[in-house]
């Protein structure tokens, strides 16, 4: 078992704030976390800027259930 596979499934609070949608990256068969964010839009165009930078990357954006 790797680091990534035993760290809690929780959004970080940051301010107080939980933040709600992760932008993560595929390396083989696991999930790399890259960034948090509290609303999509951003999410979004973070997911669009790491696509187009890395075209041979698969990358994701995925909502947190809280």
């Amino acid at each position: 078992m790797d680091y990534f596979d035993s760290r809690p499934r929780f959004s970080p609070i940051i301010n107080s704030v939980p933040y709600r949608y992760s932008v993560g990256v595929y390396r083989g068969k696991k999930r790399v976390l890259l960034a948090w964010f509290l609303e999509e839009a951003p999410a979004n165009d973070y997911l669009a800027r790491c696509r187009r930078d890395h075209p041979n990357a698969k990358f994701d954006c995925l909502q947190s259930l809280f």
